[in-house]
């Protein structure tokens, strides 16, 4: 239930936005900036480029905001925006993408990750996934994305990103089962 009143809560900023509003364009700001930001930044890692990419992605929804449609979700597109943003860059400095394990993410479990092998186990199992997957696996698990927004993002069907996530636990189980039953209590609670 709480999800349909943020919902109906965007459409109005939404309607607002299109229409100029610019209060409500600061407040869908003030929502959703820093979430974007956290999310540019696991990928970056450089804290003046995720801050720039942010400004620019805000700044083009207001240039565009006539084209806006209020019944899509705007989380969606702000992280198709920020993930395009990093596919260009990356495309453009021909910088390797990877997902990195990082301290907000392992906070979320009960496990303890001082052992370094142990991380360095999962970060090298999570960097050799096949694209997709690693995108998936990333948006669904670090980010907190449903299927659907995670498909909204990448354009393809909430089925297609359900296997890419199933593909994505299976290898890395098969990648992790010398941790034994750590690593699979771990991918058992994702």
């Amino acid at each position: 239930m709480p999800e349909v009143k943020i919902e109906t809560e965007d459409i109005k900023l939404v309607e607002r936005i299109v229409n100029s509003n610019a209060e409500a364009y600061k407040t869908l700001y003030y929502k959703y900036s820093e979430a974007i930001f956290n999310f540019i930044y696991k990928k970056l890692r450089d804290e003046d480029t995720s801050f720039d990419f942010v400004q620019n992605i805000f700044m083009k929804l207001w240039e565009n905001r006539s084209t806006l449609d209020p019944q899509k979700s705007i989380k969606s597109y702000l992280y198709r925006s920020a993930n395009n943003s990093i596919i260009d860059h990356f495309r453009s400095s021909k910088v390797n993408t990877t997902f990195r394990i990082d301290e907000s993410y392992e906070k979320g479990y009960e496990f303890n990750y001082e052992n370094a092998f142990l991380k360095d186990e999962i970060k090298k199992a999570v960097d050799s996934l096949p694209e997709a997957q690693k995108t998936v696996f990333g948006l669904c698990r670090y980010e907190k994305l449903s299927y659907k927004e995670v498909g909204e993002i990448l354009n393809i069907s909430d089925r297609t990103v359900e296997t890419h996530l199933r593909r994505a636990v299976k290898k890395l189980r098969e990648l992790l089962k010398h941790l034994k039953v750590i690593i699979i209590s771990l991918l058992n609670n994702l």
